[in-house]
């Protein structure tokens, strides 16, 4: 997938859809910070993040977007809340956990993490979102 900002991934589906897309603007204005990963790539990566995911990691887009969401995780991290994810990744199903996740500068914050597939017309999951 070609690295966009939120502006321009928004700006894309407002094209798509041919009018203002009600989830393009959310996207815009969201306070929530939200990722996009891709699971048919190796290891999940991110690719889509928001501002406020940006703002609250304390990372660039451009050191965010291709990394596993683990680059978040530290010595505090509850490792059995961690196997929960990956389990619900691999049963390919919702989960909500609260994790203890690091900044870029080290600090701590806790994350109420709501981690849910993305299903195409055909029920595959292309995508997982998370916020």
């Amino acid at each position: 997938m070609k690295q966009r900002d939120d502006w321009h991934l928004t700006e894309a589906l407002d094209y798509e859809h041919g009018r203002a897309d009600p989830f393009a603007a959310a996207v815009r204005a969201t306070r929530m910070p939200m990722v996009i990963t891709d699971p048919a790539q190796t290891d999940n990566p991110i690719v889509f993040c928001n501002e406020a995911f940006q703002t609250l990691s304390g990372y660039d887009r451009s050191e965010i977007i291709g990394r596993n969401c683990r680059f978040l995780q530290g010595p505090g991290t509850d490792r059995e809340q961690v196997a929960k994810v990956r389990q619900a990744i691999d049963a390919q199903t919702d989960i909500a956990v609260d994790l203890l996740n690091y900044r870029k500068d080290g600090s701590a914050f806790w994350n109420a993490l709501y981690l849910s597939p993305v299903r195409n017309d055909a029920g595959k999951v292309v995508f997982f979102f998370a916020s």
